[in-house]
């Protein structure tokens, strides 16, 4: 039996597990550092094309297959300059992106990780994340502005040859949503016509304010320590007082299900799932319903169904 069917059979048998579909209500079962993760915070969750899970942590890059992790560390992988690891992302080759802490971001491929730095073109070293544009492209955005990966090469995204500091985030729609001094533009088509919301918070280009646009067009958008807002229709919602948020609370990632329904990770109100339609029901997960941490970090939906939910400390 190979690795990917075994693995798949089990996420089949974990799934059953874990979803109880009548009372539509979850399972939750923890991995630590007991079970060989490098480090009970894990930041992010990607899933490459031969079923492997990976986990960063900021004490290695650990890869799952469904039952025990192999972990990557500077100790035993001469490409790493540090094992410090806060980002992952897959494109559309299955190849991996991950973001290093001061390190750029790294491309791991058929074995073999190569660093791409400020050295190789990128702004600066400080990556935020890692994006796919609709025809296949990566803007990879640094707190100094942002660049495209096409064809193996680097390229300045336009706006910034200006200078001027910016965060970029690439719509499902098309649609490039970009946080300026200005504050926060919609660019709706290709020959630039853009409009601007003010919003009802101060953004001075926060660096990790987390953004999502939904199948319905709508964008939410998390500014860390101001809650939740809405953008659709040209109408813009605060959802901070409608979810119960206390005012200073970070949503630090938002994930859109299969159904349309949405998942919100939360610095330290737990993981919150909105059914995003007409019932508009809000559910809250926390410690109390058997979660680690009601510290969340990263949140991902494998291909087989499962939600993975990595703590800040909790596993």
């Amino acid at each position: 039996m190979n690795l990917f069917l075994f693995r798949y059979l089990y996420q089949v048998f974990f799934l059953c597990l874990t979803v109880l579909p009548v009372a539509a209500q979850y399972r939750f079962d923890n991995w630590t550092t007991e079970q060989g993760l490098p480090q009970n915070s894990v930041l992010a969750i990607a899933q490459t094309h031969d079923g492997y899970l990976w986990l960063a942590t900021y004490n290695g890059l650990a890869r799952f297959d469904g039952m025990r992790f192999t972990v990557f560390d500077k100790n035993n992988t001469p490409a790493f300059k540090t094992s410090r690891f806060h980002e992952i992302f897959t494109d559309a080759t299955g190849a991996l992106w991950l973001g290093v802490e001061d390190g750029g971001v790294m491309h791991y491929q058929n074995g073999v990780f190569t660093s791409l730095t400020a050295a190789q073109g990128l702004p600066s070293n400080t990556v935020l994340n890692v994006q796919s544009s609709r025809d296949g492209a990566l803007l990879i955005s640094t707190d100094k502005g942002a660049v495209w990966w096409r064809n193996g090469h680097l390229v300045l995204y336009a706006e910034n040859e200006s200078g001027e500091d910016l965060r970029v985030y690439l719509g499902p729609s098309g649609t490039q949503w970009v946080i300026d001094k200005n504050g926060l533009r919609q660019t709706r088509n290709a020959n630039g016509q853009y409009s601007y919301y003010a919003l009802p918070v101060e953004l001075p280009l926060l660096v990790n304010t987390q953004h999502h646009e939904d199948r319905h067009g709508a964008l939410w958008i998390a500014p860390p320590r101001h809650g939740l807002y809405q953008i659709k229709d040209g109408v813009l919602t605060d959802y901070t007082q409608k979810f119960g948020l206390p005012a200073t609370a970070t949503i630090y990632k938002i994930l859109e299900d299969s159904d349309g329904s949405l998942w919100f990770a939360t610095i330290n109100s737990g993981l919150l799932h909105f059914s995003n339609d007409a019932a508009a029901k809000l559910t809250t997960y926390s410690v109390a319903e058997g979660l680690s941490s009601n510290s969340i970090r990263g949140l991902f939906r494998d291909r087989e169904g499962t939600l993975w939910i990595g703590t800040d400390g909790g596993g």
